[in-house]
């Protein structure tokens, strides 16, 4: 057959074949575990189990040990595990995990014999039901809109892995593509976006929500490149630069310097270095007139640490001062940075 037939074909199967032809298409399980990879690949995986590793004693962990051993009573303690509701584990801001946990799972034990349809339905229903939520919310109902943020990335990959794990499965297709579309074009705005905020490295936001939003940024590729080849870590920088991103962020850069504490009782002098972490990207897209905590400045501590949220700065008990410069005279921080 020519390749023009050959085009032919694969557009009149997607167009034409059922969902639960569809679903037998989608070659499972493949989320984070590409078949041929040196590192997340099944063989390579197996013969780590044959060394003696062992996945974690949870549900996930549980589902995996099935996919390298085969032994069913390790899936039947993870769909033990399904059949209740996601719940969330931490925080609202982490239910992205959650969701995430169970879609692995759906995928990695969906070719068990004990796996059955109707657990299959709901399961799938419910990753969908979630996603959908997502997708309906300001942040992500326009993907051309979507952000580079660290709300929107958590959000998205909820949505993503979620959708991915349902596709084909029959009960569920029909609703979810059309999620699913709106999802990838999402991803691939914040993937554009990070060519221009941060191509060579460097954040936008605080270094807390970096870390927060490279965790599900990053998953949020390994799966494009385990389920259709795709790898954005090729074509975009900011993963790339992930790692000296945050080593530049944590170590500090500045030579010690002579810095003086000041409380109520006493006024000493000690020598401490300032951690800054300066950003051309959070100096062009931060709101002017706001600034950040120097890391290293106490959380609670130091009366003179400086906040503003507008032309303004006011210490913390409310004296004014001139806004050129933010300044921290606590211990272990001499200057803040803007981002």
């Amino acid at each position: 057959m020519t390749a023009k037939g050959l085009m032919a074909a694969a557009i009149v199967f997607t167009t034409t074949a059922t969902p639960a032809a569809r679903a037998e298409a989608v070659v499972r399980p493949r989320m984070l575990l590409a078949q041929t990879d040196p590192f997340s690949g099944i063989p390579a995986l197996k013969a780590r189990y044959a060394a003696g590793a062992r996945p974690s004693d949870d549900a996930l962990g549980w589902a995996l040990t099935y996919v390298l051993t085969g032994d069913e009573s390790f899936a039947r303690r993870a769909l033990g595990d399904m059949q209740g509701k996601v719940l969330p584990t931490g925080k609202s801001s982490s239910l992205y995990i959650d969701y995430m946990r169970r879609a692995l799972e759906f995928d990695w034990l969906y070719g068990c014999a004990c796996f059955d349809a109707a657990l299959k339905d709901r399961v799938a229903a419910e990753l969908v039901d979630g996603a959908a939520r997502m997708l309906a919310l300001q942040s992500l109902a326009d993907p051309a809109q979507a952000s580079y943020h660290n709300h929107t990335a958590r959000e998205l990959a909820l949505a993503v892995f979620s959708l991915t794990a349902v596709e084909g499965h029959p009960s569920v297709e029909p609703r979810a593509a059309p999620l699913r579309a709106q999802a990838r074009k999402a991803l691939d705005n914040i993937l554009e976006t990070t060519d221009l905020v941060d191509p060579e490295g460097g954040y936008h936001e605080s270094m807390d929500y970096m870390r927060i939003t490279f965790a599900p940024l990053a998953l949020m590729a390994e799966l494009r490149r385990t389920t259709t080849g795709e790898d954005p870590a090729r074509r975009f920088g900011v993963f790339r630069n992930m790692g000296p991103t945050y080593l530049y962020k944590v170590l500090p850069t500045d030579p010690p310097r002579a810095t003086t504490t000041t409380s109520s009782r006493t006024s000493t002098t000690s020598t401490t270095s300032c951690w800054p972490t300066p950003s051309i990207a959070s100096r062009i897209l931060s709101r002017p007139g706001s600034w950040r905590r120097a890391a290293g400045c106490p959380r609670n501590g130091g009366s003179q640490c400086w906040s503003s949220s507008g032309p303004k700065i006011r210490s913390r008990h409310g004296i004014r001062r001139p806004p050129p410069r933010p300044s921290c005279h606590a211990s272990g921080c001499s200057r803040a940075s803007a981002t």
